[in-house]
């Protein structure tokens, strides 16, 4: 299993050690390798491929990703309709807030 080394200062080294070692075995053989120069360990990133280059965002999976600009959207359009729509959600709030009223003074005490 492939394993990212955090190696002083400011290194990282990725090395295939033996599958179904834990964490503190990773640590303590890396840190024997290293000189005891290791700051941590973990499982290296799945599907990464030898020498790509870490700052690729980009997905191999098809998903669409909108990212910021879709959230962005999201708020920009929510917020048009809040201001351009507010007497109808007040009146469809009232209503509610008066049935649910209704229904708690009308209940059946059993």
């Amino acid at each position: 299993m492939k394993w990212s080394v955090w190696v002083q200062p400011n290194k990282i080294i990725e090395e295939e050690f033996p599958d179904g070692w834990t964490r503190d075995e990773v640590f303590e053989a890396a840190s024997n390798r290293y000189a005891n120069k290791v700051t941590t360990v973990s499982p290296a990133p799945v599907g990464r491929s030898e020498g790509s280059n870490s700052n690729n965002y980009s997905s191999d999976s098809g998903d669409f990703d909108a990212g910021g600009i879709g959230a962005l959207c999201v708020l920009v359009l929510g917020g048009w309709l809040l201001i351009s729509f507010w007497p109808f959600f007040l009146i469809v709030g009232a209503i509610g807030l008066f049935a649910w009223v209704y229904k708690i003074v009308n209940e059946d005490d059993d």
